[in-house]
């Protein structure tokens, strides 16, 4: 501390531990794609000049500049990395869009990289599994199998499908399909 008439002049250190967290919740079905414990411990150093004019302070430290705000900051974009990297790493499950006689429409096409001659299983979701100390959902056990369809025209965000093994009176949209194999006719 040094300290003259209408100045201050402040010196010291600190250190500051942020940790949270953080859980990727696939908000369709509930399930947790990821879940990582995060922390950050950040020591500072710092000076805090304070003039005063007329018993008015002026100056001072700003949150973001302590280490309570570096050490948040750091969290928060590790957070955010971790976030992006569990999202990608997810593989892309297409589902039933709708059904009209013996075609079906998935919510994949060109942008998914689907193919005509992909061939699916649809599904449904059988029951989910839980977590007996939090509470949250951790997956599906195998649901019941409805049939397979074939993709017979891509298009930019969708494909239609012809259904190749079932009854078309049990396939609806929400299903979940499964991709099985490329037929070799394509």
């Amino acid at each position: 501390f040094l300290g003259l008439p209408n100045l201050n002049i402040f010196g010291g250190s600190h250190r500051a531990v942020m940790s949270m967290t953080l859980y990727v919740v696939d908000v369709e079905s509930g399930e947790i794609i990821c879940s990582k414990s995060i922390e950050k411990s950040v020591r500072a150093s710092d000076t805090s000049v304070k003039v005063f004019y007329k018993d008015v302070a002026f100056g001072g430290s700003i949150f973001y500049r302590t280490p309570l705000g570096r050490a948040t900051a750091a969290v928060i974009d590790k957070a955010v990395k971790q976030i992006t990297a569990a999202i990608a790493n997810q593989p892309w499950k297409p589902k039933i869009a709708l059904v009209k006689d013996n075609q079906v429409i998935i919510n994949g096409g060109a942008d998914r990289k689907v193919r005509p001659g992909y061939l699916y299983e649809v599904f449904e979701p059988g029951p989910a599994i839980i977590d007996p100390d939090s509470g949250d959902c951790l997956g599906y056990q195998p649901g019941r199998i409805i049939g397979r369809i074939e993709v017979i025209r891509v298009h930019k965000r969708y494909s239609e499908a012809a259904i190749v093994l079932g009854k078309p009176e049990q396939f609806k949209a929400g299903q979940h399909c499964r991709f099985v194999e490329k037929t070799s006719s394509r």
